[in-house]
């Protein structure tokens, strides 16, 4: 939990950021907040299997620092960081 707070702290993009739903159907929350420069993107797979998720280049998974390889394992979350310019907002 305390990464979740630190990883929230840093990004107040998470507060004060554009709301986007992107997916919400068959044990899968996709959404994303946007602004400040920043994009969220978080991917949560409450299925039982791994699902793929698409995303353009560019996000690291702020949960293990590493760039997204487009798949999100069965009952995992991915919390996905890529800077954006200012007219993608």
């Amino acid at each position: 939990y305390r990464l979740l707070g630190k990883i929230r702290m840093e990004h107040p993009v998470f507060a004060d950021g554009r709301f986007v739903l992107e997916a919400a159907e068959e044990g899968t929350l996709a959404y994303s907040r946007i602004g400040g420069g920043e994009h969220i993107r978080v991917i949560v797979n409450m299925s039982q299997t791994k699902i793929d998720y698409p995303c353009e280049e560019g996000f690291v998974d702020l949960l293990t620092n590493k760039p997204y390889c487009g798949e999100v394992e069965a009952r995992q979350v991915k919390i996905l960081f890529c800077k954006c310019s200012e007219e993608n907002e």
